[in-house]
């Protein structure tokens, strides 16, 4: 395993499965949660998969999860990987587009 550091407290899966409910999600990090302030699901524009936003305790907790998680595979029998990303800012835009809201993410 590789050890990236981030320099957040705030991080993002990029792809979790619309197969895998949030419960189960939160499940597969569960050893974790103790470590996480703050959970968000938004939709993805990519089809069939969701983002989950976490804001963590602190940076170290952060680093953690992220060096455990990022590119671990959904489950044993799935080709899919869970990909985290650390956020620097997270931006609601009060516009709209095609009827959704439009969410950046730097």
């Amino acid at each position: 395993m590789k050890n990236d550091l981030i320099n957040t407290a705030e991080l993002l899966c990029l792809n979790v499965p619309n197969k895998i409910s949030i419960n189960e999600f939160l499940n597969t990090i569960s050893i974790y949660l103790s470590y996480i302030n703050i959970v968000r699901v938004f939709k993805s524009p990519i089809p069939n998969v969701y983002f989950v936003y976490m804001q963590l305790k602190n940076i170290e907790y952060a680093n953690i999860l992220y060096n455990t998680f990022n590119y671990s595979k959904v489950n044993p029998i799935e080709k899919e990987y869970f990909i985290f990303v650390e956020v620097r800012e997270l931006k609601f835009e009060e516009f709209f587009y095609n009827g959704k809201v439009k969410i950046l993410i730097n």
